[in-house]
């Protein structure tokens, strides 16, 4: 995506704030992976805390 107008630091902040974006998703979604697991509920689908690996 081509942004005119912008000073190189405007281009700057932009993209450390995609990027910080990118970072906070792609943890939330490998946060899954570390130890929670999803069980079927009363009320939906819920997450729970795996077993102990030690």
């Amino acid at each position: 995506m081509a942004e005119t107008g912008k000073t190189r630091g405007q281009k700057f902040v932009s993209a450390l704030s995609d990027s910080a974006l990118a970072a906070i998703i792609a943890f939330a979604l490998f946060s899954l992976l570390l130890g929670l697991r999803t069980v079927d509920g009363a009320t939906g689908l819920t997450l729970e805390p795996g077993r102990a690996c030690c």
